[in-house]
């Protein structure tokens, strides 16, 4: 027996140091882990070592020094030595270890088979390294005084590249990073990241390094005070390691201005006290700020009644200002083409006439042309004989290309805004179209309310129909009047409430506070807006969404203040709904997965507090999908409304039953002092639900089948506990439905199992790890090899050869038999013509197909692809082999793949015949050129007369509709000859041979005979 090597594992950080040992352990090695050198070398004083695998970085005594006090010690020189370490510098790396005198440099990460491969070869004697040389003598000083030189180069050297792999860790961090990134002191800049010579617009670093913060910095601050002394004092305050932020306006090197926000930090590098700036452009954020702002004073402007010209003059300085080198105007056109110049802030004094002239007497005029082709893009100049007239004063100007934009208004009247810019327009892109936009809808609602103060009577119109209640309160909060919608939604006539204060509507649900903080917001800003219950004149209480705005006159005293409001009522209704179906299915009106995971999270807190425990119960229905396929989606249904009804009577009313989708439910039971009482709730829902179902004039048959999961027992989390349940629901299932399990860790362990397997398959193929046997198919008539049927088989690397029974249901669940049956179609063709060249012309061989794979049409149409292409072969011998089940889905797309196979050449075999539905008019209908005779009635036709006379019948029946008969799972010479009386046509079983890899088929097909 040969003996076990023992291997010692020295490895600072302990969950590579475990990974290391599970993973030679795992190869039938011994370890031994050690945290350092120093400890190595204890543990190496204690016990015999066939190999040692080291770090080299480890506190106390790293991979090197361990590595030549080992090599320099007559007792441990002889093991083997191997660095296993990650590393920036491969190369050096390993050429140090060799001069420190280890045997083997690995460098991390590697990939775990080419490891162990690597461990195996310095282990085995034919190709061990020969030990270094013995250490010289201490006696001769010459070569004690060069061993120390040589230690102490090394030393260096080790230094050396931890330096260096600093350096680049750090350099890689800096450029990498996505903020932008300033390294100073107090008087220059001394270095920066890629990211910061974008934001600067610089091509290289020589046009920063060198010169001064203040030289990318504005003249003055966001503060007003001036850069060269606030950035000083940023500067000497960072430098006390005294952490600073703020924001700061730079320079880009094209001059263009940005606001960022800075933060600086002391560092020290190479003994140099230095800081550290991280810079962010925030141009965007002051955007919206300055937008929201405006947005704001233009809506105060108008509640103040300001005038038109006024507000629109705001809006405009304001574009101006967030555009940079534009001039803006706002104009007004009417009903009989006079063009009003409403706001144009930096415009010359000669605009207005200019294009108002052009306006009325040009039909070339930009402003007319926006107008009636909506919005307008000059990129530059026209020629002289192109040019608009009202263009000619601003080509005067400097300005060269223009963006007019039209607004539609309610009225016969159109507004145009336009933006001049001196060199080309403004991009087209969606950012500027949104900046646009806003200004756009600003200007909207500046004139809407000039046109509303215009029209009084409109204005009163809209208050008379509106259909949100209005009241207007006096600064003594006595109502002024109100709008019919507001006797519509409270049932006061106006008259009635005139005079009195809102307080009529009080409904008692809110206190005082409440109302306090109202007026103490209406006090303050102006405006209050919420929801409010209120009380109608006939008592009925409502919900209503109230706004209240505050009227200023000249002098800022309060003047009134108007309340508008909706009732809300049934839109809370609807709202409450719309959360009831997020929450609930809509089907059977139980909580839904949301509220299951709710409850379940309450349960669990609860848990923590009275240590009582609670159950999960993972029900589903047995042979729901049947009664669906059969009766129909309605009747479907109705089985739900009525199985969830049954379930709820099972259960208390503390309990939480819940349906997660189609035939699932599932029951969280609280408060379980007594766990034995789910038993009993169990056992009532599979009673419950075994009865029959009257579904109108139908009567249906479903059972349950049920999984219990126990918290904390079974579980500490909601996913945990639902997985748990549902394993052991399934295992119910596989225990033959109609009953309950209790989850346990074996469910886990093959729950475990399976994913494992399902990891694994996934690189199965791409590692040729799976391969085609052939099991010999014989005519009975000649005794003779005339057929074979390709079996697959996967060699896997550790768990050695997997039957299909453990992985094909696997493959089929999680889709990889799409893959798989393709490779399996592939190789099995390619044989078929190798065997058919070499050994018999008309050799065929079979292949299974699974169900799933008749799902993929683009499998299919690749197959039939492939054959169409093996024109020389009028019928390529290929036999596709399925199960009955797959008949059963009746799917028109599986009976056209039959035909389009069929007439490709492909023969169709219908497998374990006899074990299903074996309907007669599915043999007919489908066209099957054979029929396989199941195992189970083959290893019984001896013995058993019952299965005698069936396989008798089977045969002849086949016969008579023109199908041959392969009898499957022959092993004696009496079964084979009771077949062969009867007419069977071909036979197959370990009478003849197991499936065999290809070469030892062959040997079997140059016999020509099986015995």
């Amino acid at each position: 027996m040969l003996a076990i090597n023992t291997i010692l594992i020295a490895e600072d950080i302990e969950d590579d140091r475990l990974m290391l040992m599970t993973l030679l352990k795992g190869h039938g090695y011994k370890t031994v882990g050690a945290e350092n050198g120093q400890d190595a070398m204890d543990k190496l004083a204690k016990q015999k070592f066939d190999l040692i695998i080291s770090d080299i970085l480890m506190p106390e005594m790293d991979g090197y020094r361990f590595c030549l006090s080992t090599k320099s010690d007559e007792r441990y020189q002889k093991i083997p030595f191997v660095f296993y370490s990650a590393t920036f510098t491969e190369d050096v790396d390993e050429a140090l270890a060799k001069e420190v005198g280890a045997d083997l440099f690995i460098a991390k990460p590697t990939d775990p088979e080419q490891f162990i491969i690597q461990i195996k070869n310095i282990l085995s004697p034919v190709e061990k390294k020969t030990p270094i040389d013995a250490p010289v003598s201490h006696t001769n000083e010459t070569n004690l005084t060069k061993q120390y030189n040589q230690s102490l180069s090394t030393k260096l050297a080790i230094q050396a590249i931890d330096l260096k792999a600093s350096e680049i860790k750090y350099k890689a961090l800096f450029e990498t990073a996505q903020s932008a990134i300033i390294i100073c002191d107090s008087e220059k800049l001394i270095d920066c990241n890629t990211t910061c010579l974008k934001l600067l617009g610089c091509h290289h670093r020589d046009q920063f390094i060198g010169t001064k913060i203040t030289d990318w910095s504005a003249t003055t601050q966001p503060n007003g005070s001036k850069s060269t002394l606030t950035a000083a004092r940023y500067i000497t305050l960072a430098l006390r390691e005294q952490k600073q932020s703020f924001e700061w306006n730079l320079k880009k090197l094209n001059g263009e201005l940005f606001p960022a926000s800075v933060e600086l930090s002391s560092m020290v590098i190479d003994n140099q006290l230095l800081i550290q700036a991280t810079v962010h452009d925030i141009s965007q954020r002051k955007r919206k700020e300055q937008q929201e702002q405006l947005h704001k004073e233009v809506l105060r402007q108008l509640l103040d009644s300001r005038n038109l010209a006024t507000v629109l003059e705001k809006i405009a300085t304001g574009l101006e200002h967030e555009i940079p080198h534009t001039r803006c105007s706002i104009l007004l056109a009417d009903a009989q083409n006079q063009l009003s110049l409403i706001a144009a802030p930096s415009m010359p004094d000669s605009y207005q006439q200019a294009i108002s002239q052009s306006f009325t007497e040009s039909s070339n005029c930009l402003y007319k042309q926006a107008i009636q082709q909506g919005r307008k893009i000059i990129e530059r100049t026209p020629t002289s004989s192109q040019q608009p007239t009202d263009y000619k004063i601003m080509s005067e100007t400097g300005f060269n290309a223009c963006w007019l934009e039209p607004i539609d208004l309610s009225s016969d009247d159109t507004c145009v805004i336009a933006i001049h810019f001196r060199d080309k327009a403004m991009p087209m892109t969606t950012q500027n179209i949104e900046l646009f936009s806003f200004y756009v809808k600003l200007i909207e609602i500046a004139i809407q309310r000039y046109e509303a103060n215009k029209q009084l009577n409109l204005a009163n119109a809209i208050f008379q129909h509106s259909v949100e209640a209005m009241l207007l309160i006096d600064k003594d909060y006595k109502i002024i009047t109100a709008n019919p919608s507001f006797t519509t939604v409270t049932g006061y006539s106006v008259e009635e409430v005139i005079g009195k204060t809102p307080h009529i509507l009080r409904s008692g649900r809110h206190d005082e506070k409440f109302y306090d903080k109202m007026w103490k917001s209406l006090a303050d800003t102006g405006q209050w807006q919420g929801e409010v219950w209120h009380k109608r004149k006939n008592g009925e209480h409502y919900t209503e969404w109230l706004t209240i705005t505050t009227i200023y006159d000249d002098n800022g005293e309060v003047l009134q203040r108007a309340a508008l409001f909706s009732d809300i009522t049934e839109k809370k209704k609807m709202d409450e709904l719309l959360i009831k179906q997020a929450n609930h299915d809509s089907l059977t009106k139980l909580p839904n997965r949301n509220l299951l995971k709710t409850r379940i999270s309450e349960e669990i807190t609860k848990y923590h507090r009275t240590k009582i425990p609670f159950a999960v119960l993972f029900a589903d229905l047995d042979h729901f999908k049947e009664v669906n396929d059969s009766l129909g989606h309605d009747l479907g249904d109705l089985l739900l409304i009525d199985a969830a009804k049954r379930i709820s009577e099972c259960v208390r009313e503390t309990d939480l039953l819940a349906r997660l989708g189609g035939d699932e439910f599932t029951i969280v039971m609280t408060d379980l002092n007594n766990p034995h009482s789910v038993e009993r709730v169990a056992n009532a829902i599979i009673e419950s639900l075994s009865r029959p179902f009257k579904l109108d004039t139908e009567i249906a048959y479903v059972s349950a089948s049920i999984g219990i999961a126990f918290y904390p027992d079974d579980g500490d989390s909601i996913v945990d506990l639902l997985r748990h349940a549902d394993q052991a629901m399934y295992y119910a299932k596989a225990q033959g439905k109609g009953r309950f399990c209790y989850f346990t860790k074996t469910m886990q362990e093959n729950a475990n199992y399976r994913a494992s397997i399902l990891n694994d398959l996934r690189t199965a193929l791409p590692s040729n790890q799976l391969e085609l046997y052939y099991q010999p198919i014989i005519s009975l008539r000649t005794n003779t090899v005339i057929k074979a049927e390709a079996l697959l088989r996967w060699n896997h690397p550790q768990r050695d050869i997997i039957s299909p029974l453990q992985f094909i249901p696997i493959a089929e669940e999680s889709g990889l038999i799409i893959d798989i049956g393709d490779w399996v179609f592939q190789q099995a063709l390619a044989q078929l013509k190798h065997w058919r060249q070499h050994f018999q012309a008309d050799f065929q061989v079979s292949i299974n197909k699974s169900p799933v794979q008749f799902k993929s049409l683009s499998q299919h149409a690749d197959w039939m692809d492939t054959l169409s292409r093996e024109s020389n072969y009028p019928e390529p011998g290929l036999v596709v082999e399925i199960t009955e089940s797959l008949l059963l889905q009746e799917d028109p797309n599986i009976m056209l793949q039959f035909k389009q196979m069929q007439h490709n050449g492909v023969k169709l075999s219908l497998d374990d015949f006899g074990t299903g539905y074996s309907s007669l008019s599915y043999l007919n209908k489908f066209g099957f050129d054979f029929l396989k005779i199941d195992k189970s009635f083959t290893q019984e036709i001896v013995e058993n007369s019952d299965k005698r006379e069936l396989c008798n019948a089977i045969i002849v029946m086949a016969h008579a509709l023109g199908i041959e008969v392969v009898a499957e799972g022959i092993e004696t010479l009496a079964q084979q000859d009771l077949l062969s009386e009867m007419g069977c046509d071909y036979g197959q079983g370990y009478l003849y041979s197991k499936p065999v890899p290809v070469k030892k088929f062959e040997q079997i097909l140059k016999n020509g005979l099986v015995n």
